[in-house]
């Protein structure tokens, strides 16, 4: 008898422990490496992923600035997709104790997810897989879904056109920016689309609207 409440108790324990450590598990990928921080200006909360030495925001950033939109002037695609910032704007959106991430951050990022260093230095597409793992498992055009497998939670947020200030490819398209020039009006920004498993590089307009990632100090 003693022999089956001692059992009974051991179950009851483990079926408790399993509910509490799901309930602690906010990750799509079974992994308890989220976090959230809450923006002291305007209150907004933002869910944070820590990968390799990094902390990232996985949330596009939303904070309301000059020179940075909702898509389509939509708030409620801010919730989802948060704001398009013109670069001048994006380098000074992120909250304190956060920064806008140069390229070589993204480098890290992306080396840390199995791309190689000469990969990572390319221009345009590179790397295998690490797109995939940086995409969302919901919202990608034409099933381009990702693994999700770093937690980053890419969003396909578009874009807004610099010159005509008209809003293209939500959906289809994720683009963020870095806080590194390149030469004149350009700076190198990153880009994640529905029909690519890789990781884009490029540069930019620094006129044009993209969505942006803080990543901590």
């Amino acid at each position: 008898m003693r022999t089956k409440t001692i059992l009974a108790a051991l179950l009851t324990l483990l079926f408790f422990t399993t509910i509490f450590l799901g309930a602690c598990d906010k990750g799509e990928n079974d992994k308890i490496n989220l976090g959230t921080m809450t923006d002291t200006r305007d209150g907004q909360t933002y869910l944070t992923v820590y990968i390799g030495s990094q902390t990232w925001m996985a949330d596009n950033l939303n904070y309301i600035t000059n020179e940075s939109w909702w898509y389509d002037h939509n708030s409620q695609n801010g919730e989802t997709y948060g704001r398009l910032y013109s670069w001048e704007a994006a380098m000074d959106a992120c909250p304190n104790g956060w920064h806008l991430p140069s390229d070589d951050e993204w480098k890290e990022l992306e080396i840390y997810l199995g791309m190689s260093e000469a990969q990572a230095d390319d221009i345009g597409w590179r790397g295998s897989n690490q797109g995939d793992q940086m995409k969302s498992r919901i919202l990608w055009d034409n099933d381009g879904y990702g693994t999700n497998t770093s937690d980053f939670s890419g969003f396909p947020g578009g874009l807004r056109n610099g010159t005509e200030g008209d809003f293209q490819r939500m959906g289809e398209l994720g683009n963020w920016w870095t806080s590194t020039e390149s030469v004149g009006e350009y700076v190198v920004y990153r880009y994640l689309h529905s029909e690519s498993p890789g990781v884009g590089r490029h540069n930019n307009s620094k006129s044009i609207g993209l969505s942006v990632r803080c990543v901590k100090n």
